[in-house]
């Protein structure tokens, strides 16, 4: 297994992503003391074990075959497991903001880069804080000298009221 692309879920979203519905989908093929919890790409199962022997741990389903993997022995395992994919194109700006790294925010910031810096969309640090909706990343870097420059139109394009009213607040302050 190398990527899953949906966990499934008690909620109202899509049905395709709704553990009972993917459940009653899978009687009778996935085998009873099974649980499928996710999904990969071709459409096999990641499972999570129900009876005594197999309880908790996480096994992966082959829709094809049939075959069942054991991927972990406990769910705290898998999860410690997972990684995520990036793009290796992507920009530091972006990276910092997606994870919501404030440890390697606080690095660039000591650093003594220029907070004004732009990628290659014309996007500063702080902008990028905006697009994610980081409240303490926009404080901290407001507060280390970064300008607020379009923070506010991302905080709109997002629809972010609580945001733009921050936004509002700090630039009354300056």
């Amino acid at each position: 297994m190398s990527l899953i692309t949906d966990m499934y879920g008690l909620h109202e979203g899509p049905s395709h992503a709704q553990l009972d519905r993917v459940r009653e989908d899978y009687v009778g093929r996935i085998p009873e003391f099974l649980l499928a919890i996710g999904c990969d790409p071709g459409g096999n199962e990641v499972c999570i074990g129900l009876a005594e022997e197999q309880r908790e741990r996480i096994y992966f389903w082959d829709h094809e075959t049939g075959a069942i993997e054991e991927l972990a022995t406990a769910f705290a395992g898998f999860l410690d497991a997972l990684f995520e994919w990036t793009d290796p194109n992507e920009h530091e700006f972006s990276r910092i903001c997606r994870i919501h790294d404030m440890n390697v925010l606080q690095e660039h910031i000591d650093s003594g880069v220029d907070l004004e810096s732009t990628d290659e969309h014309g996007r500063t640090l702080l902008e990028y804080a905006a697009m994610c909706g980081h409240v303490d990343m926009i404080e901290r870097l407001y507060t280390a000298g970064a300008s607020l420059r379009n923070a506010r139109y991302y905080a709109e394009r997002n629809e972010n009221a609580a945001l733009v009213s921050f936004l509002d607040s700090l630039k009354g302050k300056g």
